[in-house]
C-alpha cells in the first residue's frame, strides 16, 4: 500500500486537477481517490464510467468493494463515500457536456478553440519532465497555447511574427468586442495578448524558447502527429544559433581592399534579420503543410533554402544600401565662412520660417494649433522608415499627453497634425495640464480617476506622461557657482530633503505626486495593451560643484526600474541639440534626456541601457561626453534678472525633438491597424520597422563585393551536414521502429526529475574557482550525495543501515586491521582479496535484505554486475533510475542500445579477441552466419589500437568511418565529469571542517567500457575481423559495449552513477567522497572512521560485481589521478612534480634553442592549458603562445620569437619553484559590514574611533 506522500504525488502528477478538484469537493478520502485513480485519469473517462446513478452506484460498489449494507459504523461509511463518488461523477459528466458543447459552438462560429487548464497542465508537466521546471517567463501564454492547439488540430500550422509569442506573465487584457462575422451574426470575442517584437539577441533567444516549449508541449499532447514526431529543444536552438551565428546576423565579408582575406562583419538591420527568419520559420511551416515533413525537416530544409535567403535577406541588404542616406554634417568651413557664422544664419532662415507660417497655426481645441511648414529634408526621418507606414484606409491615432505644458509653436500637438496631413490619418488628441485651465489639475482625484478609467478602457492608442522636472533640474546643484534655487532633494533623498518646510516642502511633495501618477498612468496603458512614453533629465551622476551627494533623478527609483521591468519598455537617451537628420531648430544646449517607451520607435534609438557611472560617480554613458555643437548658452542662474532662471526656456522641447516623438508615434498608429493588442491575421507579412536596427551600419566593401559573400556563405550553408539530434536514449534502431519520447523512459515513464531526487538538505556544495561558481560535481549524477557536505546529506534508511551493517560485518571479516590494509593498498602491496566463496556470502547476505532474494541471484550473461539485485537496491533506497537495470525495454539486463586502422605484432589482436570471447564479450563465427542472422543491419567495422603500459592493447572500434554507426547513435543525457576543481573544493571543505589527517585512495575498473551487454538486434552493428581472418570468412561479433563506439561513456557512465549512489547512501553522514572521472576512481576520507569508509566504498564496488584492477591501487597523503596531483597533507591541488619536470625541461629546451617543431609545440601547450584547470595563476600567461601557435605553420621548424621565449622562461622558473600546487580555499562568505573604524591624528593627540554595525543601529543613536 502506498504512503499517503506517494498517494498525494500520484494524484498530483496522473490525475487531471479538476478531477481531483471534484473528489475533494464531495469529501472522498485520500485512499478512494487514489484507488478510482488507478483507473480514471481524466474527466472524460470517469464521466463515461456508467449511463445512469444505478449503474455508477453498482460499479462503484463492485470496483471497490463497498458493502452498504455491512455492520455499523463500516456500513454508513461505505455508503457515504459511494455517494460522494455518484455525486462527483454526476459533476463530471455535466462538465463534461458543457465543455463539448462550448467547443461546438466554438466550431461552428469559427471562434477560438480554448485551451482547458487541464491540458496545459498535463502539456506543461510533460516538458519540465525533460527539460525541468520551466520559469514563468518560458512558459507559453494560454492564448498562444489555444491559437497553437487549434493549427495542430487542423494539421495547419502556421508561423507567427515574434510580437505574437507570448509568454504566460503577459498583461491579460479583459475587454470584450463585439463584431459581425460571415452569416451576419453577431460574435463577441475577447481581445488578445500582444507582446513587442525582440530588440536584441537576448530577447530574440527568450521569445524562441518560448515559441519551442510550445510546440514541445503541442508534441507532448498530440503524439499520433506524425509532422510532430522527432521534435526537440535541440532543433530551435539549433535554428537560433543559425540566426544569430556566422551565417545571419554575425556574417563576414571580405573588406574589398587588397587580395588579402581580411574579413569584416556585415552587421545586417536588424529589421532584415527579424523578417528573414520570420520567412525562414513560414517556410518551414509551409514544408509541413504540403510537403508532409515534420517540423524537425521543415525547419532543417527552411534554413538551408537559398531561394529565400536571396529574397529576404542578401537582396534585402544589397538593395537596402542604395537607398539615400541623410547629408554628412558640415566641415568647419563651408563656402569659406567659418561654421559659427553659418550656424547663426541658418538659426535666422528658421526663425523666419516658423514666424510666416505663425498664420496658419491654429491654437485650443476649435481654434488651432501652432503648427509649422516643415522644409523637404525635415522628412528625412520619415524616409528612412518610409515603407515602415503602409498606404492603408484612413487609421485613427488617439493621443493621451498628459503634463503636457504651454502652447506653444512646433510642440508635440503641431507636429502629429503636420504628419496628419502628410499620411492622412484620423488625430484624436487630449491635452491635461493645469497651464490648460484648472479644469486639467490632474491633483483633482476626480479629475485623475476619469483619467485612469480611460486608460484602462483601451480609449488611447498611445499615452505620453512627461512629469514636470524643475524641482529635480541639475542646475540647481550650480547655486553656489550662479544664483538661482537651491537643491530640494539628492539621491540619497530621492523624495525630498527631511529638513525643508514650508512651500518648499510643498513643491517637493507635489512633484512626487506627479512621478507617482506618471508611474500610475504608465502601468495602466501597459496593463490595457497601449503604448506609452515618459521622459525626464539625464541622471548625470556627480555634480562638479555639490560633491557630498548625487543629485536626484527618478531614474534611481526602485518603481521606475520596476515599471521597465515589469513593461518590457526600452529606455533611451538623447541631446535636445540633436536634430535627428530633420533640418528642424534644435535646443540652445546639449541638455540630455531620457525617455522610458514601450513604443517600437524607442528599439531603434542608438543610445539605449540605463545610465552608467564610473566609481568616481563621473557620468560614463550611454550618451558620449560631447554632443558635437559648440553651445555658448549655460543652464543656470541670471545674474543681470534675478529670479530668472535659465531653464525657463529649455523647459519645452525644442521643434526637432517634438518631430521625432511624433514620428515615432505616428510610426506605431500606422503600423498598427488594429489595436495594439490584437493579434496579426495568419499568413500576415512582419513590419519589419517594429525592431528596426538600433542604428544604420556602413557597409564595408562595395555592394557587388557584399553580394558575391552572401551569395558564396548561402552556398556553404547548403552543404552543412545535418547535425545529430538529440533523442530519449541512445538508439541503433531503423527509423521505422517507434521510440520513446524524451520525456520518458522506454517503459512509458516519466523520466525522473533532478529537483525530486536530491542527495542532501539544500543545494550542493559550491564549487567557486577561477572566478566561476557552479555545483559540484562527482560523476556520478546530479543526485549523488558526494555531492552535498557531509553534514548536508541525507540520514541512512532503515534498509540503507542495515546493509551497511552487513557489509561491515564482511569487511571486518576479510580484513581486521584496517588501517595496514588501506596502507597496503595505498602503496601497491599485495593485500587479501575476497575469493569467489567470500563475495558469495557477502552477496547471499544482501540478497536476503531484497523483495525477491532468487531474482537477485541471478547474474545475467555476458557481463559481470548483479543487475537485478542492484534494481531492487537501488528502488529501495529510492533511486530514480532504477528500472533502467532490469525493467525496462533494452535494461542493462536485457541489453542495452548502442581511429586508424591497425596491424597488431603477431597474433595479439587475435589473442585478445579470443580472451575476450572466453569472457563472453564476443564470439567468432562467419560472415555467411552473420549475414542470414542479422540481414541488414550487418556491419564490419576497421579496428585500432592504443599500446598501454602493460605491453597489452586496447583495441578501438571504428565506429565513425566506414560503418558511420555513430552517425545515428543520439544520447539522451548530458555526460558531465569532475575536473580539478571538484577535488580541490573537495580538499578546501576537508582541511576547514575535519581536522586531522586525510587519506585517498584511488582506483580503476577493468576494461569499464566494455562491461554492459548491448541488445542482441544490434549485435551485428558492432562486427570486426582479426589480423588472420582478414581474407577469410570469420568474423567476430561484439555482445557487449566498445570501444570506438559513441554509446560507450553513455552507458557505463549511468551504470557507474547507480553504483556511486547506492554507496553514497551507505556512506551517510561519514566524511568521505568519491568521485569517478570514466572509469577511474577516486576516495577522499577523514575523521576516525576513514579507514572503514574506504573499505566499505570498496567492498561495495566489489560486492555488485565491478572488475576493479587490484595493481591499479594507490595513494597515501598524495595520489595522481586522471592527470591532477592530490595532496591531503598540504590540502592542495596541481600537477604531479614528473609532469612539472617534463614541462621545465621542454621550457627549458625550447628557451635554450630558440627553434621550436610546432607539431611538439602544439602538444606541450595542450598539457599546459590541462594544468591551467588547476594552476589559475598560469593562464594568462598562455595567451601568446596560443597566438602564436595558430599563427604559425604547424608543420614546421620555426624561430621563436622574443616574446614567446620570455614567456617561457617566466613558466620555467615558476615550476622550478615550486608553484605546480595551489592551495585550497572554501568559497568565502560575505556576512555583510560588522564594524567601522576611523582615526585622526595630531601633532599633539591620536584619537581611534569606531562602531559595530552588525546589529544594524544607527550611528545617530
Amino acid at each position: 500500500m502506498a504512503t499517503p506522500e506517494a498517494q498525494r504525488l500520484y494524484l498530483k502528477e496522473k490525475v487531471d486537477a479538476d478531477l481531483c478538484y471534484l473528489w475533494d469537493e464531495n469529501d472522498l478520502t485520500l485512499a478512494h481517490q487514489y484507488a478510482i485513480a488507478q483507473n480514471y485519469k481524466t474527466m472524460r473517462k470517469f464521466a463515461a464510467l456508467g449511463d445512469t446513478r444505478s449503474d455508477v452506484r453498482a460499479a462503484f460498489v463492485a470496483d471497490h468493494g463497498l458493502d452498504p449494507l455491512a455492520a455499523a459504523p463500516a456500513g454508513a461509511e461505505n455508503r457515504a463515500a459511494v455517494s460522494g463518488m455518484v455525486c462527483s461523477w454526476e459533476l463530471a459528466k455535466d462538465f463534461v457536456q458543457m465543455e463539448s458543447q462550448l467547443r461546438a459552438e466554438v466550431k461552428v462560429l469559427g471562434g477560438k478553440r480554448p485551451a482547458s487548464v487541464n491540458e496545459r497542465q498535463a502539456m506543461r508537466r510533460a516538458v519540465e519532465a525533460t527539460m525541468g521546471k520551466l520559469p514563468a517567463r518560458e512558459v507559453p501564454h494560454p492564448d498562444y497555447v489555444a491559437t497553437k492547439l487549434e493549427e495542430v488540430e487542423q494539421d495547419e500550422p502556421m508561423a507567427l511574427t515574434l510580437d505574437m509569442v507570448t509568454h504566460a506573465e503577459e498583461q491579460e487584457v479583459n475587454e470584450l468586442t463585439s463584431t459581425l462575422d460571415a452569416s451576419g451574426r453577431v460574435q463577441v470575442t475577447r481581445s488578445k495578448v500582444k507582446g513587442r517584437l525582440p530588440s536584441n539577441s537576448e530577447e530574440y533567444r527568450m521569445k524562441l524558447r518560448i515559441e519551442a516549449h510550445t510546440w514541445l508541449m503541442l508534441a507532448a499532447k498530440f503524439r499520433s502527429k506524425t509532422w510532430l514526431v522527432g521534435l526537440t529543444a535541440a532543433d530551435f536552438s539549433r535554428f537560433t544559433d543559425y540566426t544569430l551565428g556566422d551565417k545571419v546576423l554575425r556574417m563576414q565579408i571580405p573588406d574589398g581592399h587588397g587580395e588579402g582575406h581580411r574579413l569584416v562583419d556585415l552587421n545586417p538591420p536588424w529589421g532584415v534579420v527579424l523578417s528573414y527568419e520570420f520567412q525562414v520559420r513560414k517556410l518551414a511551416f509551409t514544408l509541413v503543410r504540403e510537403n508532409g515533413r515534420t517540423v524537425s525537416q521543415g525547419l532543417e530544409m527552411a534554413m538551408k533554402d537559398t531561394e529565400v535567403k536571396e529574397i529576404f535577406f542578401t537582396s534585402a541588404i544589397a538593395l537596402g544600401g542604395k537607398r539615400s542616406s541623410p547629408p554628412p554634417p558640415p566641415g568647419p568651413f563651408d563656402n569659406g565662412r567659418p561654421k559659427k557664422m553659418k550656424f547663426k544664419e541658418e538659426a535666422k532662415e528658421t526663425r523666419r520660417a516658423e514666424e510666416k507660417a505663425s498664420s496658419r497655426l491654429r491654437k485650443g481645441k476649435g481654434k488651432g494649433t501652432p503648427k509649422v511648414e516643415v522644409p523637404a529634408q525635415a522628412y528625412q526621418y520619415q524616409e528612412q522608415s518610409r515603407a515602415n507606414l503602409p498606404s492603408a484606409p484612413v487609421h485613427e491615432i488617439k493621443v493621451l499627453y498628459v503634463f503636457a505644458g504651454h502652447k506653444r509653436r512646433s510642440d508635440l500637438r503641431g507636429c502629429l497634425e503636420i504628419l496628419q496631413e502628410e499620411h492622412n490619418f484620423v488625430l484624436v488628441m487630449k491635452e491635461v495640464d493645469l497651464c490648460c485651465g484648472q479644469q486639467s489639475d490632474v491633483m483633482d482625484e476626480k479629475l485623475w480617476q476619469g483619467i485612469m478609467d480611460s486608460i484602462e478602457a483601451d480609449a488611447w492608442s498611445i499615452v505620453v506622461v512627461v512629469p514636470p522636472c524643475h524641482r529635480h533640474s541639475r542646475a540647481r546643484n550650480a547655486w553656489r557657482a550662479s544664483p538661482g534655487p537651491t537643491p530640494l532633494r539628492s539621491r540619497t533623498w530621492p523624495r525630498g530633503f527631511p529638513w525643508i518646510r514650508g512651500d518648499k516642502l510643498a513643491q517637493v511633495q507635489s512633484v512626487n505626486v506627479f512621478v507617482e501618477k506618471t508611474v500610475e498612468a504608465c502601468r495602466g496603458a501597459a496593463k490595457a495593451g497601449s503604448f506609452f512614453l515618459t521622459e525626464h533629465p539625464e541622471d548625470l551622476g556627480i555634480a562638479a560643484d555639490w560633491d557630498w551627494d548625487f543629485p536626484a533623478a527618478i531614474w534611481q527609483l526602485p518603481e521606475i526600474l520596476s515599471l521597465a521591468t515589469d513593461t518590457g519598455a526600452v529606455t533611451f537617451a538623447v541631446h535636445q541639440c540633436d536634430n535627428f537628420g530633420l533640418g528642424l531648430a534644435t535646443a540652445g544646449t546639449s541638455k540630455p534626456t531620457r525617455c522610458l517607451s514601450t513604443l517600437p520607435g524607442a528599439a531603434k534609438q542608438p543610445y539605449q541601457g540605463w545610465p552608467c557611472l564610473h566609481q568616481s560617480g563621473v557620468y560614463a554613458g550611454p550618451l558620449p561626453k560631447f554632443c558635437g555643437h559648440k553651445h555658448f548658452q549655460l543652464l543656470g542662474g541670471d545674474k543681470a534678472n534675478k529670479g530668472v532662471f535659465s531653464t525657463s526656456a529649455a523647459a519645452s522641447y525644442p521643434a526637432a525633438m517634438c518631430m521625432m516623438l511624433a514620428l515615432m508615434i505616428v510610426e506605431c498608429g500606422l503600423s498598427k491597424p488594429q489595436a495594439p493588442t490584437s493579434l496579426l491575421k495568419e499568413g500576415a507579412e512582419p513590419v519589419a520597422v517594429v525592431a528596426a536596427a538600433t542604428r544604420q551600419e556602413e557597409l564595408a566593401g562595395t555592394i557587388e563585393v557584399m553580394i558575391v559573400a552572401a551569395e558564396e556563405a548561402a552556398k556553404a550553408e547548403a552543404q552543412v551536414v545535418q547535425p545529430a539530434v538529440l533523442a530519449p536514449t541512445v538508439s541503433l534502431n531503423n527509423d521505422s521502429q517507434e521510440e520513446p519520447s524524451s520525456d520518458e523512459e522506454p517503459d512509458g515513464t516519466l523520466k525522473p526529475r533532478p529537483q525530486d531526487h536530491r542527495g542532501g538538505v539544500g543545494p550542493p556544495v559550491q564549487v567557486d574557482w577561477g572566478g566561476k561558481v557552479r555545483e559540484l560535481c562527482d560523476g556520478f549524477g546530479l543526485g549523488s550525495p558526494t555531492r552535498w557536505h557531509p553534514k548536508d546529506r541525507h540520514a541512512r534508511t532503515p534498509f540503507t543501515e542495515r546493509l551497511r551493517e552487513t557489509v561491515l560485518k564482511h569487511v571486518n571479516k576479510w580484513w581486521p586491521d584496517a588501517v595496514k590494509t588501506v596502507m597496503h593498498l595505498a602503496v601497491g602491496k599485495e593485500i587479501h582479496r575476497p575469493s569467489e566463496e567470500e563475495m558469495g556470502c557477502l552477496r547471499e547476505d544482501w540478497f536476503r535484505l531484497l523483495p525477491d532474494p532468487e531474482m537477485a541471484s541471478k547474474l545475467p550473461e555476458y557481463q559481470p554486475f548483479f543487475l537485478h539485485a542492484m534494481a531492487q537496491t537501488a528502488d529501495l533506497q529510492g533511486d530514480p533510475d532504477w528500472r533502467v537495470l532490469d525493467r525496462v525495454k533494452d535494461s542493462y539486463a536485457e541489453g542495452v542500445w548502442t581511429t586508424t586502422p591497425a596491424t597488431l605484432a603477431g597474433d595479439a589482436l587475435r589473442k585478445n579477441f579470443t580472451e575476450e570471447g572466453k569472457l563472453g564479450m564476443m564470439y567468432e563465427t562467419t560472415l555467411t552466419l552473420a549475414k542470414k542472422q542479422f540481414k541488414d543491419r550487418l556491419r564490419i567495422a576497421a579496428l585500432g589500437a592504443i599500446e598501454k603500459s602493460d605491453d597489452s592493447f586496447r583495441i578501438l572500434f571504428d565506429g565513425t568511418h566506414g560503418v558511420k554507426l555513430n552517425n545515428d547513435i543520439r544520447p539522451r543525457d548530458q555526460l558531465d565529469f569532475p575536473m580539478g576543481s571538484d577535488a580541490g573544493t573537495q580538499l578546501a571543505h576537508s582541511r576547514e571542517d575535519m581536522p586531522g589527517a586525510h587519506f585517498t585512495i584511488a582506483a580503476d575498473v577493468s576494461k569499464a567500457h566494455r562491461r554492459f551487454k548491448h541488445a542482441q538486434r544490434d549485435w551485428g552493428l558492432l562486427i570486426c575481423r582479426d589480423n588472420s581472418a582478414a581474407n577469410s570468412d570469420r568474423v567476430w561479433v561484439n555482445r557487449v559495449g566498445t570501444f570506438g563506439v559513441g554509446s560507450a561513456a553513455y552507458w557505463w557512465g549511468r551504470l557507474a552513477g547507480l553504483i556511486g549512489r547506492l554507496n553514497g547512501r551507505l556512506l551517510g553522514g561519514s566524511y568521505c567522497w568519491q568521485s569517478i572521472f570514466a572509469d577511474n576512481l577516486v576516495i577522499l576520507a577523514g575523521g576516525k572512521d576513514k579507514w572503514i569508509s574506504i573499505l566499505v566504498t570498496i567492498a561495495v564496488w566489489l560486492m555488485v560485481g565491478t572488475p576493479l584492477a587490484w595493481h591499479k591501487f594507490r595513494g597515501g597523503l598524495a595520489t595522481d589521478w586522471v592527470g591532477y596531483y592530490l595532496d591531503m597533507q598540504t590540502f592542495a591541488v596541481g600537477i604531479s612534480l614528473a609532469r612539472a619536470q617534463w614541462l621545465t625541461r621542454w621550457a627549458g629546451q625550447v628557451h635554450q634553442d630558440g627553434m621550436a617543431d610546432m607539431r611538439r609545440f602544439a602538444e606541450a601547450l595542450g598539457r599546459m592549458g590541462f594544468a591551467t584547470h588547476v594552476l589559475l595563476w598560469a593562464k594568462p600567461f598562455l595567451a601568446p603562445l596560443y597566438a602564436w601557435s595558430a599563427a604559425a605553420p604547424s608543420e614546421a621548424t620555426i624561430r621563436v620569437p622574443k616574446m614567446i621565449r620570455l614567456t617561457l622562461l617566466f613558466l620555467e622558473e615558476q615550476l622550478k619553484d615550486g608553484r605546480h600546487m595551489l592551495p585550497c580555499r572554501k568559497l568565502w562568505k560575505d556576512h555583510g559590514e560588522w564594524f567601522r573604524t576611523d582615526a585622526k591624528c595630531d601633532p599633539d593627540k591620536v584619537v581611534l574611533g569606531g562602531w559595530i554595525c552588525k546589529d544594524k543601529t544607527p550611528t545617530g543613536k
